[in-house]
């Protein structure tokens, strides 16, 4: 399981040396926590935030699109008209 921990800290989320992390789980999933933060460490994040809660929301219409920028560039669609890609 380490190995996919790594695997997601280092390429996934892409944590450098000095980063500070911020993870929200619950309760259910505090083994797994455990192993991210472990991975954080070893990629050289500087603090690694843990809360207990998570709390999601949505703000927007039918109206809204979100797109991310990749590494390479590419516009990458998120949300489109209202709605996850």
């Amino acid at each position: 399981m380490a190995k996919y921990t790594d695997l997601a800290v280092e390429t996934g989320v892409a944590v450098k040396p000095s980063d500070t992390v911020y993870l929200q789980t619950n309760v259910t999933r505090a083994q797994l926590a455990h192993l991210i933060v472990a991975a954080a460490y070893r990629a050289g994040a500087a603090k690694v935030n843990l809360a207990d809660t998570h709390v999601n929301f949505m703000m927007g219409s039918a109206q809204m699109n979100i797109a991310g920028i990749a590494r390479d560039s590419q516009r990458v669609a998120l949300f489109r008209n209202g709605d996850w890609a």
